[in-house]
Order: C-alpha cells, then sequence, then structure tokens
C-alpha cells in the first residue's frame, strides 16, 4: 500500500566553506605526517606539528557560532596549516598553474589517479 505525504518545509543548510577547507588541510597534512616512506622527513614532522597544533587549538576554542568566534578560529587553524601546505587560495592555485600555447603540442606529461 502506498502512501503519500506532502512536504510542508526543508531547511536548507549550507557548507561553512572555509571549515570544510580546514577539513581537507587537516587531512592532507594527516597524509603527508603518517607516510610510512617520509616519517621521518622534515615535512613530515612539520606536518605532524602542525596537526597537533590545529587540534590544540581548535579544542581551546570555547564560544558560540553567531558572534563569528568559529570563523575566526577556523581562520587561524587554516593559518597553521598553510605554514606546511603554503597558500591554497584561488589565487596563488592560479599563479601555479600556466599555460604555455607555444609549448602546448609538445607536452607529453599525463597524470591521472591517485597514488
Amino acid at each position: 500500500m502506498n502512501k503519500y505525504y506532502p512536504l510542508v518545509s526543508a531547511d536548507l543548510v549550507l557548507v561553512n566553506t572555509e571549515g570544510r577547507a580546514l577539513e581537507l588541510d587537516f587531512q592532507s597534512l594527516c597524509q603527508i605526517a603518517h607516510d610510512t616512506q617520509a616519517s621521518t622527513s622534515g615535512i613530515s614532522q612539520r606536518a605532524l606539528k602542525a596537526c597537533s597544533d590545529i587540534m590544540n587549538h581548535f579544542t581551546r576554542w570555547r564560544g558560540d557560532a553567531e558572534d563569528g568566534s568559529l570563523d575566526k578560529a577556523i581562520l587561524e587553524c587554516r593559518q597553521i596549516s598553510q605554514s606546511v601546505l603554503g597558500r591554497l587560495d584561488k589565487e596563488a592555485i592560479g599563479d601555479l598553474t600556466i599555460y604555455n600555447a607555444d609549448c602546448a603540442p609538445e607536452a607529453k606529461l599525463w597524470a591521472i589517479g591517485h597514488w
């Protein structure tokens, strides 16, 4: 027996883009820190310290999301991650990707997938 119910109301939830970016930064740092082939390298140790600092800073955060303190804590944690990963905003990423039409026909390097 099929029953149908009308949709009376719906809540739209937007993702906090800075919070999501912090999550991705933290995952990247954890992968760098726990890489078995480079566990004693300098970048691995810096990534591990950055992970620890982010966890400590975010754990000490106390406040309500309505007064902007959560956004401030997320931005401070992203600055900690940028000390290892570098700037990851749109302008910095755009500076890394340069298209040169003169060498495009000669390009032979392709990378697909993940390791």
